[in-house]
Order: C-alpha cells, then sequence, then structure tokens
C-alpha cells in the first residue's frame, strides 16, 4: 500500500509539472501573437485587430494580453463600454500586472474619472518607482483634481529619473564609443538610436524640458557627435547642453 501511494504522489507531481510547463508555454505563444498584433494596432487596422484579438481571447481565455489589446483598440474606435469591458477583464486576470494597471489609469483618466485612475496609477508606481511615466501620469490626474502642488512634485521625480538615466546611458555611450573594439563600438551607435528615440530631447530639448541636460558635459556631445559622424549617419545632430 506505501508503495502504491509513493507512486501515486510520484504521477501526480509529474502532471503538475507538465501542466505547469505547457501554461508556460501558452503565456509565451499568447504573448507572441499579441506582440506580431500590437503592430497592426499601430499601424491603425483596428477592426481587424479587435476581430483576430476576439479570436484570442477564445483560445487563451486566461490571458491578460489580448483583453488589454482590445480595450486600446475599442478605445480608439470611440467603443468606450467596450473598452471598460474589455480592460475591467485584464484587470480581473492579472490585477497586480503593471501593464494593466497603467493603461487602466490611462483610460479612467480619459473617461474623466480621475479617483479610480488615481488608485490604478499609484499601484503602477509602487511596482514601478524607476519608471518617470507613472509620475507624469499621476501628474496630469492630479492636476484634474485641483492638487497642483502633489502634481508639481511628481513631475520633479520625473525629471530627476529621467536626467539620471539620459546621463547614466551617455556617460556608458562615451565610454563604449571610445572602444578599440569594433562590436562595443557597433553596440554604443544602437544604444545612442534608441535614447534618441525613447528621449527626443536629447537631441532637441524643448524649454521646458532643457534642464535634463543641464549636468551633461561638452566633452559628452562632443564624443556623441563623433560617434554619429563616425558612422556617417545623422550628421547634423546637435546636442545642446
Amino acid at each position: 500500500f506505501l508503495f502504491m501511494c509513493i507512486g501515486i504522489w510520484k504521477i501526480a507531481t509529474r502532471l503538475q509539472k507538465r501542466e505547469k510547463y505547457e501554461a508556460v508555454e501558452r503565456q509565451k505563444e499568447c504573448t507572441k501573437k499579441c506582440s506580431s498584433l500590437e503592430k497592426e494596432f499601430q499601424s491603425g487596422r483596428y477592426i481587424e485587430t479587435i476581430r483576430k484579438l476576439q479570436n484570442l481571447t477564445q483560445e487563451y481565455p486566461d490571458h491578460y494580453l489580448p483583453y488589454l489589446l482590445l480595450g486600446k483598440c475599442y478605445y480608439q474606435l470611440d467603443r468606450r463600454k467596450d473598452a471598460k469591458v474589455a480592460f475591467a477583464k485584464a484587470e480581473k486576470l492579472a490585477p497586480e500586472n503593471p501593464q494593466v494597471l497603467y493603461e487602466n489609469a490611462k483610460f479612467h483618466r480619459a473617461e474623466g474619472e480621475y479617483n479610480i485612475a488615481l488608485s490604478f496609477i499609484s499601484k503602477y508606481i509602487t511596482k514601478r518607482k524607476e519608471a518617470p511615466k507613472g509620475y507624469r501620469c499621476r501628474a496630469k490626474i492630479l492636476r484634474a483634481l485641483k492638487k497642483m502642488n502633489l502634481a508639481r512634485k511628481d513631475i520633479e521625480i520625473a525629471n530627476k529619473i529621467e536626467q539620471e538615466k539620459i546621463e547614466k546611458n551617455l556617460c556608458e555611450i562615451v565610454s563604449a564609443s571610445n572602444s578599440k573594439e569594433k562590436f562595443r563600438r557597433e553596440e554604443a551607435f544602437q544604444r545612442l538610436g534608441h535614447l534618441l528615440k525613447e528621449y527626443p530631447e536629447v537631441n532637441n530639448p524643448s524649454p521646458k524640458r532643457r534642464g535634463l541636460l543641464a549636468g551633461l558635459r561638452r566633452m559628452t556631445a562632443k564624443a556623441i557627435i563623433r560617434l554619429l559622424r563616425s558612422r556617417n549617419s545623422l550628421p547634423h545632430l546637435e546636442v545642446r547642453l
């Protein structure tokens, strides 16, 4: 009897491991398909994307991503009730997921439901303390609630995080650009491209956000320009300090 119990336990353990593995693989499949549909969403093909996402919700009923993307599509088509249902479903499936919290905060802010939006974005910030977009989103909500002092504090935090990130990245890029190893110089060029895309003010700062670059040295700017010109790319780049 003891050996039979041990045998049953081993079989149950194997089945549990297999189920977990299959669940992880299904999640990867769903994420991959949603990434592809995200590109269609960004290209403005909302109706076609909705049809495909509805099929995905049938195929992966326990995954939040199809519902999250559905909500964004519905909102673009001004189908706000459907968007609200989709965002709520995503939250039900993944209530602690930062992406779900952020998108729900944006939706409720756009709908004028500021207290609900504030709750979502505050939860997002507790999970992504180093993400400036959370503080900027909360600042907009706080402004709508006439809490100007709190909004200003959030803007200051976001600016500080961005400035530190820009300076850190630029210093690493400059160091790599001076390397004798070609692959490091190529990596520096790619990282600079990502940085300029994420923070276009590095190249052309607005008056309000020019303070982000106050701590950068002129030698950093010259090193970046030298790196770009060595690749014959963006020859007219100017880094304004």
